[in-house]
């Protein structure tokens, strides 16, 4: 049997190339590749379109990721931009909301990381505190080499009983901190699965009938024998969802 077909949004910026002038690219880290192939699943890259695509993109998939990124604009969430939420692009946050909610039509498997969390409960009707960041504590301000800030790391509870809790089968672990945005009101039939010490969500889940959680830690940038069990999770959702 073919592998599932997993989606993965992409990150639409400005990258220079040899032409020399920035270019708007539609890239993503090989980190995320990585993981999917090895959990058993064949990635496939969705680059942000028009919302009105998204039914026509989800037809060809088994399961959905909404990667990493910018900051979803305030304005998504009833709020003014308070000089915190960077790199917003109305257009991106736009249509990877149309993904999630088609998502959830289908309960086709999602699976949100870092801005991908942020966007699903933003899309549930969350909203997001715009900036966590400070000297002191688990959350500082991310600064630094590349190599300290993938070094960065603090503990999460995980709830007992929860999705997560029964997939790493632990309800205390270490978690990368590559985030200076988190989710604040929690959007509808999610629950909180995770926080830091310092109250922070982590984690949530759909409470219902379809596969639906986000983290906001970075595991494509952990180790992956300490993330295999999130990812072949949603390669096994992915399995079942196109036997439907």
């Amino acid at each position: 049997m073919s592998r599932p077909r997993i989606g993965i949004s992409v990150w639409k910026r400005p990258l220079r190339t040899s032409l020399g002038q920035p270019e708007t690219m539609h890239a993503l880290s090989d980190d995320y590749i990585r993981p999917i192939v090895s959990a058993g699943g064949r990635p496939v890259l969705i680059p942000a379109l028009d919302p009105g695509e998204a039914e026509d993109v989800l037809d060809d998939l088994d399961a959905l990721i909404i990667s990493g990124g910018g900051d979803v604009d305030p304005a998504f969430y009833g709020q003014a931009n308070t000089g915190d939420s960077v790199d917003v692009d109305p257009s991106v946050d736009a249509w990877e909301m149309a993904l999630i909610r088609g998502a959830k039509r289908r309960r086709m498997p999602l699976l949100g990381v870092c801005r991908g969390m942020q966007v699903i409960n933003v899309t549930l009707g969350g909203t997001l505190e715009q900036e966590i960041t400070h000297q002191e504590g688990l959350h500082r301000p991310l600064v630094g080499t590349p190599e300290e800030l993938r070094a960065a790391s603090h503990p999460v509870h995980i709830i007992a009983g929860s999705r997560l809790a029964e997939l790493y089968g632990v309800e205390q672990r270490l978690v990368n901190t590559i985030h200076h945005q988190a989710p604040a009101r929690i959007g509808e039939r999610l629950e909180v699965t995770a926080r830091a010490p310092d109250g922070t969500v982590e984690a949530l889940e759909y409470q219902g009938d379809w596969f639906a959680l986000g983290v906001q830690w970075h595991p494509e940038r952990w180790a992956f024998e300490e993330e295999a069990p999130l990812f072949k999770s949603l390669i096994e959702q992915a399995d079942q969802y196109r036997e439907l």
